[in-house]
């Protein structure tokens, strides 16, 4: 039906349509973080710790010990903010396709002697309270499970546990849960 240089051009088109859409997708996926890292500007050293935060969201990184780091980058916002204690903050405006922005931050003049960072518990907590489920057996209840001896009548109690305590004698340990 098709001649043999007619099938290879369709082949190299295929293949070309292919190439172009697998190099978009990781285009794509490329640009969707920005790194970068986040210096000192009167000392030239990364500042461990630095917040990287995109201005007017919740989305934030910290940077690595050797200052780098790594944000995903939020769709309708292109202002990025480095800030660290003692430091000026600064804000960058990121273009499209802009994949790396470095920040050197300016010392801003004031001198911290301590810093104290209280903090108190959240709402999201487990608290433990122990068992709450009880159990109450009836001297009725008692007689009907009765077969032999007390220790065989709560062996069908979910809360009590019956094993041998000695298995020369038979003696029997009975233990509640609680």
């Amino acid at each position: 039906m098709f001649t043999q240089s007619t099938e290879n051009q369709m082949k190299f088109k295929y293949l070309a349509v292919l190439v172009f859409f697998v190099a978009s997708a990781f285009g794509a996926a490329r640009a969707q973080n920005v790194k970068g890292v986040v210096y000192g500007a009167d000392t030239d050293e990364p500042l461990v710790g630095a917040s990287v935060y995109w201005a007017g969201t919740t989305v934030g990184t910290g940077a690595d010990a050797e200052g780098n780091y790594t944000i995903h980058r939020v769709k309708g916002y292109d202002m990025l903010v480095a800030g660290f204690v003692g430091y000026t903050s600064d804000t960058i405006r990121v273009e499209s396709g802009v994949e790396r922005v470095d920040f050197r931050l300016s010392n801003d003049g004031v001198e911290l002697e301590e810093v104290v960072v209280n903090s108190t518990l959240g709402g999201n907590y487990v608290k433990r309270d122990g068992i709450l489920k009880g159990e109450m057996i009836s001297f009725a209840g008692l007689c009907k499970m009765a077969c032999c001896n007390l220790a065989e009548s709560f062996e069908n109690s979910a809360s009590v546990t019956v094993g041998y305590s000695d298995a020369i004698s038979g003696a029997r340990q009975i233990k509640m849960l609680g």
